[in-house]
């Protein structure tokens, strides 16, 4: 009887199981039906929602996506003559300072003299002054002018500097863990180098930034040139003043270069001469001295 009732027992169990699969997978069919029956109705509201031609066009433009905008360094090469180079140099650098920029360099001197500026302008005033500059301030010789993109250099530069600073945070953080001095000592050494090279792409930002704010402008100021020296006019005269007039030329020229002899040899004729002077003295000395009078052979016979 035992036996039976254990038997029974399991029967139900296991039915009871049945029935309750029966049920989850009943209930799952649902469920499993209704994304076919959802994605009909969306196409369905979609098609019901679909707008006009005219509609659609304007949609299509409002999507567009806007251009990206570009970061642009720009420089300019002028020179320019004036009539009072100091007078525009003075001028140019008040365009530059009245519309926000600054003077970078200045050389002004020379004879005749001549000025060299360099102006960092505003980008944004840039066309306005460089157009100043070329028609206000003289006569426009030369002009050079030159557009960088620096955008994906701005961009490269911003990415590693934030990578950079990222890791500069996990290091310090690895050196708040470290536990002997040799952890310390590598993990300081690399932040050490980490730090450099984040100062390093920190300076070129800076100095991208500084080129895409300021546009460069060399400006050379010239004065007139000079107006060339025309050579005399000989007065190609004949008859007898043209012959006197040759003939005083010739004589002075002979004059000139006589005189010009003259004083080269001048310094030689001294030197002879204080030479020669002791020399005659010496020998009118020697002449003055009697010679003494020779002796009669008769008179050597007496005395013998």
């Amino acid at each position: 009887m035992r036996k039976v009732l254990c038997a029974l027992a399991t029967v139900a169990l296991v039915a009871g199981c049945a029935a309750d699969g029966d049920s989850k997978t009943d209930a799952g069919l649902p469920a499993m039906a209704s994304a076919p029956q959802a994605d009909k109705e969306m196409a369905d509201a979609g098609a019901a929602k679909e707008p006009e031609p005219g509609e659609v066009k304007n949609v299509q433009v409002t999507q567009q996506s806007a251009p990206e905008q570009r970061i642009v360094a720009y420089t300019a090469t002028l020179r320019v003559r004036a009539d009072k180079v100091e007078d525009a140099a003075a001028k140019a650098k008040t365009f530059v300072l009245g519309a926000g920029g600054y003077v970078g360099s200045e050389n002004t001197g020379g004879d005749p003299v001549t000025a060299m500026l360099t102006l960092k302008v505003p980008s944004a005033q840039y066309p306005a002054i460089l157009n100043r500059l070329s028609t206000e301030l003289g006569k426009k010789i030369s002009l050079e002018q030159s557009a960088e993109d620096v955008t994906e250099q701005i961009a490269d530069v911003d990415s590693r500097i934030k990578s950079a600073k990222s890791a500069l945070d996990r290091l310090r953080t690895l050196l708040g863990q470290a536990k002997t001095i040799g952890e310390v000592l590598r993990v300081s050494g690399e932040i050490d180098t980490r730090q450099a090279d984040l100062e390093a792409l920190q300076a070129r930002q800076k100095s991208l930034a500084q080129r895409t704010t300021f546009a460069t402008v060399t400006l050379e100021i010239v004065p007139p040139p000079l107006a060339p020296v025309e050579p005399k006019k000989k007065d190609d005269r004949g008859g007898f003043l043209g012959g006197l007039e040759n003939g005083w030329n010739a004589f002075t020229a002979f004059v000139d270069g006589t005189l010009t002899v003259v004083g080269a040899l001048l310094p030689f004729a001294v030197l002879a001469l204080l030479l020669a002077v002791p020399a005659l003295w010496l020998r009118r000395r020697r002449r003055a001295v009697p010679p003494a009078p020779p002796i009669e052979p008769e008179r050597e016979k007496e005395a013998v």
